[in-house]
């Protein structure tokens, strides 16, 4: 019996994350994101990641924060049996959508401030 509250939407999109850390190391994962529910993300990687890892994981149109709740290996991959394969599921902090609308709207506004900066010398 599924017991979640949200219901899940299969995605199968490719994805990089960065991961978030203070040790200043610009880790990229890559993926593919599985599925997305209102509070989570299913993500298969070659990559394992501790629980708690933060990530910044950037699609077309948005840009999620996520926390890294769990990672279990998965089966080898049929082709690919050498690659180690996880599960990573992510819990999702925060999501900005609309960014494309978002850096339309910065780029008027510097643009609007450029040019009154220029009317005012």
């Amino acid at each position: 019996m599924e017991r979640r509250s949200k219901l899940r939407f299969e995605v199968h999109q490719p994805i990089s994350a960065k991961v978030l850390s203070t040790g200043g190391k610009n880790q990229i994962v890559h993926g593919t994101l599985e599925n997305i529910s209102g509070s989570g993300l299913r993500v298969v990687s070659e990559t394992s990641l501790p629980s708690g890892t933060a990530l910044q994981i950037n699609l077309p149109d948005s840009m999620i924060l996520a926390e890294v709740r769990y990672c279990e290996p998965l089966e080898p991959h049929s082709l690919r049996p050498e690659i180690p394969r996880y599960s990573l599921g992510l819990e999702m902090k925060q999501v900005l959508n609309n960014m494309g609308e978002l850096g339309r709207l910065m780029q008027g506004i510097m643009g609007q401030s450029a040019a009154t900066d220029a009317v005012r010398k």
